[in-house]
């Protein structure tokens, strides 16, 4: 997946249309996989993140147990506010490329938020190569999901803080953990097995609660497997963080000599 385009209108700091091109599109040069945004203090960076983060997911950018209104009230938040007046509506689109059986797939994701009197009404529109999906109306959000899990926005979106806490060896390994635990849905799980246990306490004793029971068993379980495998996938990522070290040292003293030669 590549960003390529991101568009703001009325949305926090940004008064009318800003548009951003992410892909490097009409600048020179040779172009990598990451994608920095820069500027001074308030000039719209952390808002550029939270709208592109809002259009992929939408309620769920804001985590997986935030209520309709709680996301209603964000969202009435973040429409532009001027010295006199407060924007009726605003809109983030993002456009992103992917590559389906080698061919390049182009998905472009507008969502629009309206003040009706005191609620805010938002519409998903979601074109893929130019064309609606083929799924009803009520199935873009789901079907969006099927190409960018929420689970993603915690390796998609890196503020100066979070990139300080990756780089500081004390805490990156929990930094990383946490990311990794998100992205796979082990939060999720360990939230599901807290909330079925909390049920079966309330609900004692009935044979109901027995087939829960067994089900709470099964899923601690499988929550174990998944915890071996985080383990062995930060053992991994250490290893390929020593790995570029190593290799970074290389390089350096590659060129100290290329330099005295």
């Amino acid at each position: 997946m590549r960003f390529r385009t991101l568009s703001v209108r009325n949305f926090g700091v940004f008064h009318g249309r800003a548009d951003f091109a992410l892909d490097g599109s009409g600048i020179p040069g040779n172009w990598g996989r990451i994608t920095t945004v820069s500027g001074q203090n308030g000039v719209g960076k952390t808002t550029l993140f939270r709208g592109a983060a809002l259009a992929l997911f939408g309620p769920l950018a804001l985590g997986t147990r935030v209520s309709q209104q709680d996301y209603r009230e964000e969202i009435a938040g973040l429409l532009h506010r001027g010295p006199k007046t407060t924007a009726a509506d605003a809109e983030v689109r993002l456009s992103l490329e992917f590559f389906e059986g080698g061919r390049p797939t182009i998905i472009e994701i507008s969502r629009m938020w309206k003040r009706v009197g005191a609620k805010v009404e938002e519409r998903l529109s979601i074109r893929r190569n130019g064309s609606a999906p083929d799924v009803r109306d009520d199935e873009h959000e789901a079907w969006l999901r099927s190409y960018v899990p929420p689970g993603l926005q915690e390796v998609l979106f890196f503020d100066a803080e979070r990139l300080d806490l990756l780089t500081d060896p004390v805490r990156h390994g929990a930094t990383l953990r946490g990311a990794l635990g998100r992205l796979f849905g082990f939060d999720t799980t360990a939230q599901l097995r807290a909330d079925l246990e909390l049920f079966l306490v309330r609900r004692g004793g009935s044979g109901r609660s027995a087939e829960l029971a067994k089900a709470a068993t099964k899923l601690r379980d499988e929550l174990e497997d998944m915890a071996g495998e985080l383990a062995r996938l930060e053992a991994d990522a250490a290893a390929l963080a020593q790995r570029e070290v190593e290799l970074a040292a290389g390089l350096h003293d590659a060129e100290q000599a290329l330099v005295a030669a």
